[in-house]
């Protein structure tokens, strides 16, 4: 990660900012630019623009802006938190990727504006006060995600995904931005290798799975690759079994390394202890975070680093990208295509070992979509099965959100101000817009920065996810064969076995294992020592009650949200008073 910070007088725009960066920087006729960059269409527009091929990101993010001004963000794609300070206008620049991979915190205090790489890095290099953002920890418990862009440190943005900041005159503005979309005549497979191309890099390495969107990042790599490409898997022997959530997917993994004779790096894990791991870990996160599949990352980057990879490409979150397609099960109920949805719904079903009900998906598809949302809220709060009522209600009554507020919140967290043409398209577009991907990139970046490695997103190459958003739902699935029009692109690379798998391994029974048998002195110490700083923001009734619940699905992620969540205030010296 490149990191940077860099300091402003608000009154004297004119004047050089402080900058403090890993990267030596320079003026340029009175404009600079910094920030961590890397630009994924840069071939494209080296074309375009007739520029020397080997100019690096940040000087041709230099050129574009002096050619085209702001709207220069619209032309280029990757992952960036740029920094532009422009004497000549006497105005400073941020701009953030469409899809939050790289990270940007702003503060505006004492006349100062700071930007950093990291809001570690405004608390070193400034006197900004460090203060708790009680609101955000609310927010972080009654619905993990925050409905605005504060952090959990009073007076600290973050700067979304697809947003610009305008500092000038004194006044600051921030506006969304959309980057050029051209839609191509290319086939899914010839986007994808477009996409593994534009994100690998010399000395670089995968993680493998076994599932298929790993399995495919892994052979695009390989087949592009000149040399034997270096592939990581989490093996768990412990967890080998038939039945169908397995938790280990070796025998998947084997076989895509063996078919084009990767370097496969098997990483054995049989007991893990998240606690201990909470605890050291919290020493590298800004923030409390809740991610219970992270020492899986760790093993893998701790190993890769011994290798001296420096670039991992991971398949995060491929599932949202492609789509697995069952919003067309919503949308063939929507418009009244029953037989269709039958059909479709009892395939799906059928190839995932479920028991299909046509009572059911009349009710699910059918009907329920044509309920109002109070009535369907309602149905889940009498049945217990409400989420973030749940969440809500773990809270101290001083600090429990009213119901209005709630679901205010969380329609403002997921809704979409924008028309779609039917549920499908919507749906597919929430996946991968309103699913807050910056918050795990910003999760797995901190612990790839542990090691040194940088980790890379290959599903969320701006041009591919144009592609997957309008490909029509129907090639998305078919006689209940998901993801289908990726698989059937893939399909002459694909070993058999990952072609036509259909099961998802659970990675869950280690996290579980662990969680259901807590040390009860830690515990105590969490939720029940006065002393405790998250003690008075809790409701410690109904918190015993989630403890002390013997229902393996209980809400074990909550759980360890408390933990981080703990384990942040305890290494910031903030405590909760009961006053709100």
């Amino acid at each position: 990660m490149k990191e940077f910070f860099i300091k402003i007088n608000k009154s004297d725009l004119n004047k050089k900012a402080e900058i403090i960066s890993n990267e030596i920087e320079e003026y340029h006729n009175e404009v600079i630019v910094t920030g961590d960059i890397r630009i994924e269409n840069k071939d494209n527009i080296v074309d375009l623009e007739n520029c020397n091929k080997d100019i690096s990101d940040k000087d041709l993010v230099l050129k574009l802006y002096l050619k085209y001004g702001k709207q220069f963000v619209e032309i280029i794609t990757g992952a960036f938190a740029i920094v532009i300070h422009d004497r000549r206008e006497q105005i400073l620049l941020l701009f953030r990727d469409n899809f939050g991979q790289k990270n940007i915190y702003f503060t505006d205090q004492n006349d100062c504006f700071h930007v950093s790489s990291s809001i570690k890095g405004i608390f070193e290099n400034s006197s900004v006060p460090k203060e708790m953002n009680i609101e955000r920890v609310i927010d972080f418990i009654a619905h993990t995600h925050s409905p605005s862009s504060e952090t959990f440190f009073k007076n600290i943005y973050n700067l979304g995904p697809a947003k610009t900041l305008e500092l000038c005159e004194s006044n600051i503005e921030i506006n969304s931005y959309v980057p050029e979309v051209n839609y191509t005549a290319k086939d899914v497979k010839e986007i994808f290798f477009e996409a593994i191309d534009a994100t690998k890099d010399e000395n670089f390495g995968c993680m493998l799975s076994g599932g298929l969107d790993s399995s495919s990042i892994s052979i695009a790599s390989q087949i592009l690759n000149k040399e034997p490409l270096n592939v990581f898997s989490i093996v768990f022997p412990q967890s080998k079994s038939a039945n169908r959530n397995s938790a280990d997917e070796e025998e998947y993994s084997t076989e895509v390394a063996h078919s084009y004779d990767m370097k496969h790096e098997k990483i054995t894990v049989t007991d893990f202890n998240f606690i201990e791991n909470i605890k050291k870990n919290i020493e590298y996160y800004d923030e409390p975070y809740m991610a219970t599949n992270t020492y899986i990352y760790e093993k893998v980057f701790e190993q890769a680093q011994k290798k001296g990879i420096k670039v991992i490409l991971d398949g995060t979150d491929g599932d949202s990208v492609i789509s697995h397609g069952t919003e067309i099960f919503r949308y063939y109920g929507e418009t009244f295509q029953i037989k269709k949805l039958l059909h479709e719904k009892k395939a799906y079903d059928y190839l995932h070992n479920r028991k299909f009900s046509v009572l059911k998906t009349i009710l699910s598809f059918v009907i329920k979509p044509k309920l109002p949302k109070f009535l369907l809220r309602l149905y889940k709060r009498i049945r217990n099965q409400d989420f973030f009522v749940y969440q809500n209600n773990l809270l101290h009554k001083n600090f429990k959100k009213d119901l209005t507020d709630l679901y205010s919140s969380v329609d403002e967290i997921h809704e979409i101000d924008q028309s779609f043409n039917n549920f499908s398209e919507k749906a597919h577009y929430q996946m991968v817009y309103k699913s807050h991907w910056h918050e795990v990139f910003n999760i797995l970046n901190t612990i790839g920065g542990k090691y040194g490695i940088e980790v890379r997103y290959p599903f969320f190459y701006q041009g591919l996810v144009d592609f997957c958003i309008k490909t029509p739902v129907h090639k998305k699935i078919k006689n209940g064969v998901t993801r289908y029009y990726f698989r059937e692109g893939l399909k002459k690379i694909l070993p058999k076995k990952i072609y036509q798998r259909q099961s998802k391994s659970d990675l869950s029974p280690l996290f579980l294992k662990h969680f259901m048998k807590l040390d009860e002195n830690y515990v105590e110490k969490v939720f029940f020592n006065k002393n405790s700083p998250v003690y008075n923001l809790i409701n410690q009734r109904s918190v015993k009650k989630l403890l002390d619940s013997k229902n393996p699905n209980k809400n074990l992620s909550i759980i360890y949200t408390f933990f981080s969540l703990y384990e942040w205030m305890k290494k910031n010296d903030f405590y909760v008073d009961i006053v709100k």
